[in-house]
């Protein structure tokens, strides 16, 4: 197979990722764009009930239930009012309450500085024009949210 003149050995050892930034009280965030199903201005999900704290309930979008998560109370911060919902892909249909979404980054993959914390939410931190971001592993938010529930219905 002949290599291919447009790729460089350099942009091959250097690949980048696109991030959508997200924030959530004062933390900023950053998920994969691919990722995310979709953003929505805020709605006021349906409460579940004996949820935990983080869950906010569910809500339809686009034909399909998500159940929302407060994305500021993964980090212990206090509720804020979600002013977008971000729909996250996947077959948990989570989606993310947040204060606001900003602008869509490059980075190459090397800039994840990989997390010491004991925290598997958290898939590293970027640092940007003096700003500290946390890059979520979105493949743990379900068991972050329900941190310390049982998943099993109770019987009787």
């Amino acid at each position: 197979m002949k290599p291919d003149p447009n790729i460089s050995s350099d942009n091959v050892s250097a690949q980048t990722r696109t991030l959508r930034l997200l924030f959530a009280g004062s933390r900023c965030l950053a998920v994969f764009a691919e990722e995310i199903e979709l953003i929505s201005d805020w709605r006021a999900p349906a409460p579940l009930p004996d949820a935990p704290g983080v869950v906010l309930g569910v809500t339809s979008l686009r034909g399909r239930m998500f159940t929302v998560l407060d994305a500021g109370a993964l980090f212990g911060e206090f509720k804020t009012a979600p002013e977008r919902i971000v729909a996250l892909r996947g077959d948990e249909q989570l989606a993310l309450g947040v204060s606001g979404a900003g602008e869509i980054i490059e980075i190459s993959a090397e800039e994840i500085k990989r997390s010491n914390e004991a925290e598997p939410l958290i898939l590293g931190m970027i640092s940007q024009n003096d700003r500290s971001i946390t890059v979520l592993d979105c493949r743990h938010l379900f068991a972050a949210a329900m941190r310390g529930r049982e998943r099993r219905r109770r019987r009787f």
